[in-house]
């Protein structure tokens, strides 16, 4: 199960100053997406803020492709924004997306996968002096309630203070779940039931505005379903 949003008005989000222990050089992100529609402008997945109407601080997002589908980019606001976009990925097919990136240096780059292989990105722009105080979150929509997401979220995960490994990129792959089981990220989302509860260590329920409950192309058990094992 997962969670789709209409491209108009949805949003899962978090109540201001709510998530503890994402406001850190280091993180790693994940989560599965469907695309239903090629995007004519920028599309929040994950966005991280100091509160709501607040300060951006990252925003992942699907964009228009260069030729076809939509593309992802990692937006690290600063006070030159970091900017990197993965290529040209297909709608309408269940992917498995993970960024891991370190802002403490203007150098760094972003690692992104793509179903568990790192793949190649292009950088539009370097960050310079990051926007810190993430500790608000909204899925499918910017801060402002801009953005809006017009596809299907499920397993969303952040880990604070840590840069995944491909091993670890594929246990969340393969169970849908951190590393470590969701007692080691302070983020984690399943979203495959309405309960909206946090199920990581950081705080920070979600209230929906909008979606809807939908199913993943899956017919195994949630603990089986990404490793390819039936009922």
């Amino acid at each position: 199960m997962a969670r789709d949003f209409d491209g108009t008005n949805d949003n899962l989000k978090t109540a201001d100053n709510a998530v503890s222990g994402v406001n850190t050089d280091l993180k790693s992100y994940a989560y599965w997406i469907i695309r239903d529609s090629q995007p004519a402008a920028g599309q929040a997945t994950i966005d991280l803020h100091t509160q709501a109407s607040g300060t951006e601080t990252v925003q992942i997002t699907t964009r228009p492709p260069t030729v076809s589908g939509f593309l992802i980019r990692l937006r690290q606001v600063g006070a030159t924004d970091g900017i990197w976009d993965t290529g040209d990925l297909p709608l309408n097919t269940l992917t498995h997306v993970a960024i891991t990136y370190d802002r403490s240096s203007s150098l760094n780059d972003p690692v992104i996968y793509i179903d568990g292989t790192s793949v190649t990105i292009t950088e539009v722009t370097a960050t310079s002096t990051p926007t810190t105080g993430d500790d608000t979150l909204r899925l499918g929509e910017t801060a402002a309630g801009a953005g809006d997401l017009n596809g299907t979220l499920g397993f969303v995960t952040i880990d604070g203070g840590a840069l995944w490994a491909a091993a670890d990129v594929n246990r969340h792959r393969w169970w849908g779940c951190a590393p470590g089981g969701p007692s080691t990220v302070e983020v984690w989302y399943p979203l495959w039931t309405t309960n909206l509860a946090q199920k990581g260590t950081g705080g920070g329920d979600l209230t929906a505005s909008g979606t809807t409950v939908v199913s993943l192309p899956r017919v195994e058990r949630c603990w089986g379903s990404m490793m390819g094992v039936g009922r």
